[in-house]
């Protein structure tokens, strides 16, 4: 069983500003580093994660809950599978339903009730 752990979400921003940010929380021991899905914060969740693997060494990085409705499940299955070769395996999915319906509405998306 895995105990508790600690995670970071970065916020988007530029790719040097991201690298930099990144270092911090894992020199402070947290266990992953997270990144959203908000269609409003600019590029997908999973491209930051990319620049996150390539200055860190021991953090997971895990985009935080993957919208299901905006990601087609072969497309985000073969970009995760070839996001995770880079880290050596540190990649995690966290898929969900979404919970925000201007997101929803933005990329003409249904926003199915619960």
């Amino acid at each position: 069983m895995v105990g508790f752990r600690f995670g970071y979400q970065i916020g988007m921003c530029d790719a040097h500003e991201l690298r930099s940010k990144a270092r911090a929380p894992e020199a402070a021991g947290f266990d992953v580093i997270h990144t959203s899905d908000h269609v409003g914060e600019g590029w997908s969740p999973l491209v930051p994660l990319m620049a996150i693997a390539s200055v860190t060494e021991r953090v997971r990085l895990c985009p935080l809950v993957v919208t299901n409705d905006f990601h087609h499940p072969v497309h985000l299955a073969r970009a995760i599978a070839a996001l995770d070769h880079s880290p050596e395996g540190r990649i995690e999915l966290d898929i969900g339903a979404g919970h925000s319906f201007t997101d929803a509405t933005a990329v003409g998306a249904p926003f199915d009730p619960a």
